[in-house]
This record gives C-alpha cells, sequence and structure tokens, in this order.
C-alpha cells in the first residue's frame, strides 16, 4: 500500500485541484509523478510553475531537455524517471533506440548534445562536479573556450 496517495484528478484536495486538471490534459491522463504531488497542492504548484518556467525561459529546447532527463535518472538509478522520459524523449523526436540509448550514456550522432549529456551525467553522479575533459569537450561543441 502506498505510504503518500496517488491521486486523480477528482481525489485531489480541492485547493490543488485545477493543476492536476491541466496536468491531464497537457498529458491525456495525471501522471504518477503528479498524482503522488497532488496530496500536498503547494508541491504540485511549485513543481507545474518550475516546469513552465523552464519551458518559457529555459535556453534549451524540448530535445535536448529530454536527452539530459533519463541520463540523469540513469545515473541517479531512477527507474521511473528514465521510463517516463524516455517516453517523453520519443516525443521530442528521438527513437525508442535513441532514448534508451542515451539512458547509459551511449553517444548519438550529434556530438554537441552528446557532451552536454556527459556533463549531466557527471554534474549528478559527482555532485556538481565535471571532469576537465568532460566539460572541455562540452564548452568546444557549443563553440565556447574550454576552462
Amino acid at each position: 500500500m502506498p505510504r503518500i496517495p496517488v491521486h486523480a484528478v477528482d481525489s485531489a484536495p480541492a485547493p490543488g485541484g485545477e493543476t492536476p486538471r491541466r496536468r491531464e490534459k497537457r498529458f491525456g491522463r495525471v501522471l504518477n509523478i503528479h498524482g503522488g504531488m497532488a496530496h500536498s497542492p503547494v508541491v504540485l504548484a511549485t513543481y507545474a510553475a518550475m516546469s513552465t518556467a523552464t519551458a518559457e525561459h529555459g535556453t534549451f529546447d524540448a530535445r535536448t531537455r529530454e536527452a539530459i532527463a533519463p541520463a540523469v535518472g540513469a545515473v541517479d538509478a531512477c527507474a521511473y524517471c528514465q521510463s517516463a522520459h524516455t517516453v517523453s524523449a520519443r516525443a521530442a523526436g528521438f527513437t525508442e533506440e535513441q532514448a534508451v540509448a542515451i539512458r547509459p550514456g551511449e553517444r548519438g550522432d550529434d556530438p554537441k548534445l552528446d557532451a552536454l549529456v556527459q556533463v549531466a551525467r557527471e554534474v549528478t553522479g559527482e555532485v556538481g562536479e565535471a571532469s576537465d575533459a568532460v566539460w572541455d569537450e562540452a564548452a568546444a561543441r557549443a563553440g565556447r573556450t574550454p576552462s
């Protein structure tokens, strides 16, 4: 039995009901992660606001964000994140094979994206640190001067 309830639109606490409704409209259903957050309207509203701010003001396009997410999920050993973001990666234009290959850090056909994903993997696994080699490759691929 789950310790934290996973709410649907009709079972979410009243103050947070609108956010699950918007998430359901966007994704076709309330995803488990959103349903789990719905027990605390402030948590779900904060998550939704951060997602919106990232999409509106972030510098990475959806394809880049969805390459980073399953790689980070793999480093963190989060099966749910890997699964959910593999689906999102497919929606962002990756094949299923590409989306699955991103998880362990296999390189694809986009050297700039591959280098960025490697930085994300190292920063996740090393608590904010990336090796000079990985950082410098990403900087060079992005057209910036390495450190």
